[in-house]
């Protein structure tokens, strides 16, 4: 004996199944939280941060030519993840990483290249650094690793599945 379900039921079940991730975002922006689809595009961009090396290598063995080039990537995916994010917390995380990025790459594209003696074995750090104009690179680089991170932060308490081991290590 088959027992066949009153007319409609399967079409509401079906209706329901339908809308509840919708209510689900819509209950998630209610209390400040990205979507489903804004988590996952948050944790991938993190997750292409976390591999970006101008945000973690020693400052010794960085090239200023290789930083530049990687943060204007770098400029250029997060204005892209911004395009596709409404969450106002996770908008004013990003905007920030932009706004610092887009003025290092404007201020030092261009205009700063490493010094002719890193080619012969010299250090970032060493005693012509300050002549160079290396000391104002790379302390304009800290501070934008600093911001950053800040940043990083932010999006890791909207978004707890945030992961950047390079950049922000796990609590002890």
């Amino acid at each position: 004996m088959v027992t066949k379900a009153p007319p409609g039921v399967s079409t509401a079940v079906g209706l329901l199944l339908k809308i509840f991730p919708t209510v689900l975002d819509e209950i998630s922006k209610a209390r400040g939280k990205p979507t489903k689809v804004e988590s996952q595009d948050l944790i991938a961009y993190v997750r292409r941060l976390d591999e970006r090396r101008v945000l973690f290598f020693p400052y010794g063995l960085e090239v200023v030519e290789s930083c530049v080039a990687s943060l204007d990537e770098l400029r250029r995916f997060t204005d892209e993840t911004l395009a596709k994010i409404e969450n106002p917390t996770a908008r004013a995380a990003l905007g920030s990483i932009l706004d610092r990025s887009r003025a290092f790459v404007d201020r030092w594209h261009g205009i700063h290249a490493t010094p002719d003696w890193w080619e012969h074995g010299g250090f970032h750090g060493g005693p012509t650094a300050h002549r160079d104009g290396m000391a104002d690179f790379f302390q304009d680089l800290g501070e934008l690793r600093s911001t950053m991170k800040q940043m990083l932060e932010l999006l890791r308490l909207i978004e707890p599945k945030i992961k950047a081991p390079n950049l922000l290590p796990e609590a002890v």
